[in-house]
């Protein structure tokens, strides 16, 4: 959970790469 625009891009678009961000 370093960047939470990504996050939520990743949400909306590629959830997978919103876990490995995680």
């Amino acid at each position: 959970m370093g960047a939470p625009h990504r996050a939520r891009k990743g949400v909306v678009s590629v959830p997978e790469e919103t876990l490995s961000v995680t």
